[in-house]
């Protein structure tokens, strides 16, 4: 089987994946997975304990219904949305976007394409299901104010969504403002 991706990439996705979970399972029970292991949060409210925090930024979640078929299925224009939504959001990228076929799976999953690109602020990531007419992105930054009305109207010219849903969820809201260590 052909490799797709150097270790490298692979490793940071997994490691954004398992901060996306991290926050996931801290943001709904108060606990957050830490190596591994499940560590409740100290919800006191001594300073002492809890120094001063901030939000840490901002996820946008997309999913994308009644797209063109061929606009899903177009690799090259999946690239150039990863190549210009960071510039479009005046975020730094860090590497150039990579975009990767996505086998049918044979269960839900009919295959498309799979693509991202890490910015300085975190991360753009586009899954298209052609034979669904469905996309599914996530545009996930440390700045907080993301204009969710453009990336919104950017998704839907791009890949002539009839119909989408979103979720903006508050990422780190107990992030340290200063330096704990």
């Amino acid at each position: 089987m052909k490799k797709f991706v150097d270790n490298s990439i692979f490793n940071i996705v997994l490691s954004a994946l398992k901060i996306e979970f991290n926050n996931i399972i801290g943001i709904s029970s108060g606990y957050s997975l830490q190596w591994g292991v499940m560590r409740k949060r100290d919800n006191s409210t001594s300073k002492e304990n809890n120094p001063p925090t901030c939000n840490f930024g901002e996820h946008l979640t997309l999913d994308g219904y009644d797209g063109d078929a061929q606009k899903l299925n177009d690799k090259d224009l999946i690239h150039q949305c990863l190549e210009k939504l960071p510039d479009i959001l005046k975020m730094k990228k860090i590497c150039k976007p990579h975009v990767y076929p996505a086998p049918d799976n044979h269960m839900k999953d009919p295959g498309g394409w799979s693509g991202f690109i890490l910015v300085g602020e975190s991360h753009i990531s586009i899954h298209t299901f052609p034979k669904r007419g469905f996309l599914s992105a996530d545009v996930y930054t440390c700045k907080n104010g993301l204009n969710t009305k453009l990336i919104i109207d950017y998704f839907k010219r791009s890949f002539g969504l009839q119909d989408v849903v979103t979720h903006l969820i508050k990422r780190g809201t107990s992030y340290p403002a200063q330096d704990i260590y």
